[in-house]
């Protein structure tokens, strides 16, 4: 029963989605690999971007301001999934947020999200089967 882009998570947060299925065993594509990209809010201000992987095993939350303001997001705020793009549903712990930059050039803002789960560590997942889009 578990198909290609079913949502893996933990009890702590979001792990990523599922990308191939087997007999006996999936792949996931976990929230911190490079070529990961989530639809994410920071939980406090309701401020949307887009979670991307990162190195280290950090993620990066990114979004554009079109100003050089980044009061709607500050060191510590969570971070969850938006719900937008029906991929992941709303309200999953993705991280927490640890630095903060602004790119001048591109007029964004960058920042260091250390993830609510510990990869090096996970044991058990669950998986979200079906989800209803709000």
């Amino acid at each position: 029963g578990i198909e290609v882009g079913m949502v893996v998570i933990t009890g702590e947060g979001l792990v990523g989605r599922i990308t191939e299925v087997g007999l006996t065993t999936s792949e996931v594509l976990c929230v911190i690999d490079v070529s990961s990209s989530v639809g994410a809010m920071v939980e406090r201000s309701a401020m949307i971007g887009i979670i991307e992987g990162y190195y280290e095993s950090n993620c990066r939350f990114l979004y554009t301001t079109g100003f050089n303001d980044i009061s709607d997001i500050a060191l510590g705020d969570s971070i969850i999934s938006s719900g937008k793009g029906s991929i992941y549903p709303y309200g999953i712990k993705i991280g927490t947020v640890t630095e903060i930059t602004l790119d001048d050039a591109s007029r964004s803002v960058i920042a260091t999200i250390k993830p609510a789960v510990d990869f090096n560590t996970i044991g058990r997942v669950m998986i979200i089967k079906s989800f209803k889009v709000e």
